[in-house]
């Protein structure tokens, strides 16, 4: 297989993510080469960001020479302005590179559209999977795909999602494209960030969840930690009408033994926010055994009252 050097590029017209990934030629998953952000000054008017925008992508393909760019698809409901600004600052950088005699291509910008490998760890706080290349993985999961999971050391595919931020780069998990897509469509509304969706997700799992927002059951969505009654009316509101698929789906529930740990925690008065943590660390410690719901339970609440 041909070595193929990806540039994967976020836009933005304040800050522009980039990574530059290497695979093929037996290298596994692929290697990443390098990572970053373009800033670009407040003071700044836009057709000077986006001057800067086009100098640094421009100086990233001469640098690496990449055999393919992966623009990140655009969520055009949500950010009209950025969408359409940032629309055309591509298109230079590559015409740059067919001028210097390379091909260049778009492609869809999930460059990370699965992990497949051995589950090498599992932690209350996400999983590590290795793959055959001896890359490891670190995923962040919702509570219903942990409980889902084989014992350490047995093999695992998991769909992801990765969410490129200022700070830093974090990969989610998921079971499914259906699961992935929810996530994506949680993440969409304005004040719901990726740690929210699998906090929500968690908590109800994708049926419920989706069940809750088309009936417009803000009581429920504002029982999960963290979703006010503000964001629960806005999730209704934007998702109420565009959520149908989901519903009637397997989705990242939990299933038997978990759900109904968890439930019994709420009832013994425990925020469904520290119930959640408390079974996470009890599901990772178990070496994939689960137990019935009384032992999950039982050693959820002595993390809870011995810390």
């Amino acid at each position: 297989m041909p070595i193929v050097r990806i540039l994967g590029v976020d836009p933005g017209t304040a800050v522009t993510g980039y990574g530059v990934i290497e695979t093929g030629n037996g290298a596994g998953f692929g290697r990443l080469i390098e990572c970053g952000v373009i800033r670009f000054s407040r003071s700044s008017s836009l057709p000077h960001r986006l001057q800067e925008l086009h100098a640094g992508i421009a100086a990233l393909i001469i640098k690496h020479a990449p055999t393919a760019l992966a623009l990140e698809d655009a969520f055009y409901h949500k950010n009209v302005r950025t969408t359409l600004v940032t629309s055309d600052a591509g298109p230079p950088a590559v015409r740059r590179r067919r001028r210097r005699g390379r091909g260049a291509h778009l492609h869809d910008a999930r460059v990370i559209a699965s992990v497949s490998g051995r589950l090498a760890a599992k932690a209350a706080a996400g999983v590590v999977i290795e793959t055959s290349g001896g890359v490891g993985y670190s995923l962040v999961v919702p509570l219903g795909v942990l409980e889902h999971l084989p014992a350490v050391g047995e093999q695992v595919t998991l769909q992801t999602e990765l969410v490129v931020r200022e700070d830093g780069w974090s990969l989610y998990g998921f079971r499914d494209d259906l699961e992935r897509r929810f996530f994506q469509r949680l993440t969409s509304v304005s004040g719901v960030g990726p740690k929210l969706a699998v906090a929500l997700m968690s908590a109800l799992g994708v049926d419920r969840a989706a069940k809750a927002i088309v009936e417009r059951n803000v009581a429920l969505l504002a029982s999960v930690s963290g979703i006010g009654k503000k964001t629960a009316e806005r999730l209704a509101l934007e998702l109420g009408d565009k959520l149908g698929d989901f519903v009637g789906g397997p989705g990242a529930a939990l299933s038997g033994p978990a759900e109904a740990a968890l439930k019994a925690l709420e009832r013994l008065g425990y925020p469904t926010a520290e119930a959640d943590r408390a079974l996470r660390h009890a599901l990772a410690s178990d070496g994939g055994a689960g137990g019935d719901s009384e032992s999950l339970v039982r050693r959820a609440l002595h993390l809870l009252t011995n810390g």
